[in-house]
């Protein structure tokens, strides 16, 4: 029941014209993604001689959670094709009149959509957007940079974390004493024996303001620490 079928542009010339032939055969229309081509604008001209209905840009997770959203293949790739070009990967309510902008006929939005609470309500505020040329503010389903990735993660869950990370273990058996509360830093990790409390304080001395401490005493107790190890952390405005 599709009415516009997507195969990717890295694909054999052969691979794309039966595509294009067998969307002819059953009435459909080919898109073809531009995803990590190399030379986007020749493979561009290229795919459009062929047939093809639609050609896609598409921003990959990996150039996303790099921070390299732009627009400006889309720019050029308008600028040579007869076509209509879609774009998707990554769009939101911030971003998608930049789209249109530069050329896209086509927006697609997935998790801006579909990840949000109030589906409906997203859905109009990016075609708002889009319709007035503006740019509505949004706090999720942007990328993270090294730039913000505190931020970030000052709002996301444990479980948001254990899920990016597949599971994997980090630091075993640690448990709040206050709850309620987030430790969020970089780290300045310690490896010490039972009994020795120098290393705590030379890493308190050595980390600075936002950063966490972390110890391992070889999982062995009582805890090199103490409420004297505490103040002094607190002086130096630690995350924990």
């Amino acid at each position: 029941g599709a009415d516009i079928v997507a195969v990717l542009g890295v694909a054999s010339n052969s691979t794309i014209r039966e595509c294009i032939q067998a969307g002819g055969h059953y009435g459909a229309k080919i898109m073809v993604d531009l995803l990590e081509v190399p030379e986007f604008l020749k493979r561009a001209k290229e795919i459009e001689q062929m047939g093809t209905d639609y050609l896609g840009l598409h921003a990959s997770i990996d150039e996303q959670m790099q921070g390299k959203i732009s627009f400006e293949k889309v720019s050029r790739v308008t600028q040579e094709v007869n076509i209509p070009v879609a774009v998707a990967g990554g769009i939101n309510s911030e971003n998608a009149w930049k789209a249109v902008e530069a050329g896209a006929t086509i927006v697609i939005v997935g998790g801006a959509i579909i990840k949000s609470e109030d589906a409906q309500k997203a859905t109009q505020e990016i075609k708002k957007a889009i319709d007035q040329k503006i740019s509505i503010k949004t706090k999720l389903f942007k990328r993270v940079t090294v730039e913000n990735i505190r931020e970030i993660l000052e709002k996301v869950s444990t479980a948001n974390i254990s899920d990016a990370i597949h599971r994997q273990e980090a630091l075993r058996e640690i448990f709040p004493i206050t709850t309620g509360i987030k430790m969020v830093g970089q780290a300045v990790t310690v490896r010490t024996y039972p009994g020795d409390w120098a290393k705590p304080v030379e890493a308190i001395d050595q980390a600075e303001e936002g950063d966490l401490v972390v110890i391992d005493a070889g999982g062995v107790g009582p805890a090199v620490w103490g409420e004297l190890a505490s103040h002094s952390a607190r002086e130096k405005k630690l995350a924990g």
